[in-house]
């Protein structure tokens, strides 16, 4: 008994030009609603399907969009030619209906999953309870408790390492998964520009984006694994490594690491039994000589790994970005030459095309081209994509 999709849509928007034409401005404001959405339900299999249909939803796009163009220098031999864009829009869930009131977009990638919220936006990146680290009230930074001793006695790999653990969150009715960000960019724009003098002319763009959360499952293994540059961090000297003794040889070594970490609450040294450090930052303890700093192997297998600490060990970041898209050069040939071989025009073009990122903000200078796919609501990282860029010469000629 399903319905058809139906849409209400309002818009505003205005286009005018001043002085002579030197700029002009196109400006529209929207408001879209989706009705009787078509959400796939899970079935119960005894009835021989495994899937359900049903109309539901009131999703609402709002937003605006901006063109401005303008034309400083308009002569016989000279030009210039300027446009900017700049777009924003913002989802949200307005009624789901039939008892729903959220609905997973996309997940399964180690706890991290895009959730849509009756009554808020539509993009939401969360994590299950026990993939996240509780969080300290007065520093923000994660609670650890001490954990176990780990040791070896084989002979060419002695150790013994005093080892910490996260204290993940609880899933309870009130808190079914953590809020990591949101997925929808607060805008989108670009700036392009044409100089040309006589037959020759300059075209560049740059286009980039604001805002929106990305996980980062290529981040998490590469840190865990000690593949990233950044995991270089405390494990020796040059990298920030304190100075940590190892309490099974008895040898000195700079691989120790002091994180922005806070013992939970009846947490007592494993140096000085007896003595309290819960509260205390692992800094204050570590001055006190109440702890072993964290070896820095341990400590980023621990910080990053399989659904670990999603919150704060770094494996979310904004994607934000500002790329140089594009610079073309091209020419137009003489007429008198063209004309000679019959032909209307001629143009020949060089061009350079992702030629670099101006800003970004992934953690680990990851490429923000390394997205899973176009699917907004599918912002996740498994694999690293190379940056590379295009040349190309072309000839375009008119008969």
């Amino acid at each position: 008994n399903l319905k058809p999709q139906r849409q209400r849509s309002l818009e505003f928007g205005t286009n005018f030009g001043l002085f002579n034409e030197f700029i002009n401005v196109d400006f529209a404001w929207y408001k879209t609603n989706t009705l009787n959405q078509l959400l796939n339900l899970p079935g119960v299999l005894e009835t021989g399907f495994d899937k359900l249909f049903i109309n539901a939803g009131n999703i609402q796009n709002k937003g605006y969009e901006l063109l401005v163009n303008f034309a400083p220098i308009r002569k016989k031999d000279w030009g210039l030619d300027v446009s900017v864009n700049l777009a924003h829009n913002k989802s949200k869930i307005v009624e789901f209906g039939n008892g729903i009131t959220e609905w997973e977009l996309s997940g399964g990638y180690d706890g991290a999953n895009v959730y849509a919220y009756e009554g808020g936006d539509f993009g939401v990146l969360t994590a299950n309870p026990d993939a996240t680290a509780q969080i300290d009230p007065k520093t923000g930074w994660p609670l650890i408790i001490v954990s176990d001793v780990t040791q070896s006695t084989a002979a060419a790999t002695k150790y013994r390492v005093q080892t910490y653990d996260f204290v993940p969150n609880v899933y309870s009715d009130s808190q079914k998964r953590i809020k990591l960000g949101k997925v929808e960019p607060d805008f989108v724009g670009g700036v392009s520009g044409t100089l040309r003098y006589k037959n020759f002319s300059l075209f560049a763009q740059v286009d980039g984006r604001i805002g929106g959360d990305v996980y980062s499952q290529a981040y998490s293994y590469g840190m865990s694994q000690g593949t990233l540059e950044e995991s270089l961090y405390g494990r020796d000297q040059e990298h920030g490594g304190v100075e940590r003794i190892d309490s099974y040889n008895g040898q000195k070594r700079y691989d120790g690491v002091v994180p922005n970490v806070v013992f939970a609450e009846g947490q007592t040294s494993p140096l000085k039994a007896g003595v309290a450090i819960g509260g205390m930052t692992f800094r204050e303890a570590y001055d006190q000589g109440l702890v072993e700093p964290w070896k820095a192997s341990w400590y980023h297998a621990y910080n990053n790994n399989w659904g670990t600490n999603l919150n704060t060990g770094g494996s979310v970041s904004e994607n934000s970005w500002i790329m140089l898209r594009e610079i073309t050069l091209g020419y137009n040939l003489p007429k008198g030459l063209i004309n000679k071989v019959r032909l209307q025009g001629a143009r020949i073009n060089f061009t350079a095309r992702n030629i670099g990122y101006l800003y970004k903000t992934l953690n680990a200078d990851q490429n923000p081209e390394s997205l899973q796919s176009n699917d907004p609501f599918r912002p996740y990282i498994t694999g690293g994509v190379p940056y590379y860029r295009n040349y190309s010469v072309s000839l375009n000629v008119r008969f």
